[in-house]
């Protein structure tokens, strides 16, 4: 359902930019209508997808190998969800700004890296936020703890969910030369298996984090 939408999302986009392209501001006025379809789809299979991953961290961090809770409430919760996400992502995205804009003059650009410090930065601070009291407030003393603790686990985390989106970019990249509406449609189940490749590694860092939490407290106690 979540790679069909992101498909026809795809679609869509490809078809809008050829509108544009080919009509200029005669193809502009379809488009915006399209715009509007197109959006909404997105944030359908994106709301969705959301709720699926949460789920995937959860069964994952339980220590489940097979996802077993999957969403079953309606669009309200899916939303919920997603908007949890885009609150983290933009959230964790000004961090990456500030830190960036300190880095400045090493690294004389801000764009590319806060887009290289969010990719590391996004999956430690959702985390938190799903273990934390409030999601506005993504502070877990167990995660910040864990990076002392665990700090090799949490690298090869990062490391593994960037090689899956320069996987997803790689795979798509050509394909977007040769006709991006055949991108548009192949990028559904590419986003759509990053997405959930993404929320298993993510759920088994949270695994980790609590084995490792658990032999912390049986020391404590001898």
């Amino acid at each position: 359902m979540i790679a069909g939408g992101l498909s026809i999302n795809g679609v869509i986009a490809a078809f809008n930019l050829w509108l544009v392209e080919e009509n200029g501001l005669a193809g502009a006025i379809p488009a915006l209508f399209l715009l509007l379809a197109q959006l909404s789809i997105a944030t359908w299979s994106l709301s969705f997808a959301s709720s699926c991953a949460f789920s995937i961290i959860q069964d994952t961090g339980a220590g489940l190998d097979k996802v077993e809770g999957w969403p079953e409430g309606g669009v309200r919760e899916w939303m919920a969800d997603f908007m949890a996400v885009v609150y983290v992502f933009f959230a964790s995205g000004l961090v990456c700004y500030l830190i960036a804009f300190l880095l400045l003059p090493l690294t004389g650009m801000v764009g590319l890296p806060v887009v290289i410090i969010h990719a590391f930065l996004f999956p430690p601070v959702l985390l938190a936020a799903l273990d934390a009291d409030s999601i506005f407030f993504p502070y877990s003393e167990m995660t910040l703890r864990s990076f002392k603790r665990i700090p090799l686990k949490w690298m090869q985390m990062s490391v593994l969910i960037v090689g899956v989106w320069l996987a997803v970019a790689g795979a798509l990249t050509p394909i977007l030369v040769y006709s991006p509406m055949i991108a548009g449609a192949a990028s559904g189940p590419l986003v759509a298996a990053g997405i959930f490749i993404s929320a298993r590694l993510i759920g088994r860092q949270a695994w980790l984090i609590g084995e490792d939490a658990s032999r912390e407290a049986e020391v404590d106690d001898d």
